[in-house]
């Protein structure tokens, strides 16, 4: 790993921890009255880290799966009728 790398690595983590570091905040000032949002917003540090990963990760990768999938398919198909 290069150290350029490693640094991108540390503030990505860096920005995830902190972000999670909000849900105590929110929790006091919920409870304290001083906001009056929703709980899903409250929580929203805990599983938005999440969902981010869901969009931007997991999403491309089963659509690149699903493409290969096909495309072997379709290699098949074409193989069967040739015959």
């Amino acid at each position: 790993m290069t150290k350029q790398q490693a640094q991108l690595c540390y503030h990505s983590s860096y920005r995830i921890v902190s972000f999670m570091m909000l849900f105590p905040l929110f929790l006091v000032l919920k409870k304290f009255g001083v906001i009056d949002w929703s709980w899903w917003w409250v929580t929203s540090p805990l599983w938005l880290p999440m969902l981010v990963l869901l969009v931007f990760v997991l999403i491309p990768i089963f659509m690149f799966a699903t493409l290969a999938i096909l495309a072997l398919v379709s290699i098949v198909m074409a193989k069967l009728l040739e015959r």
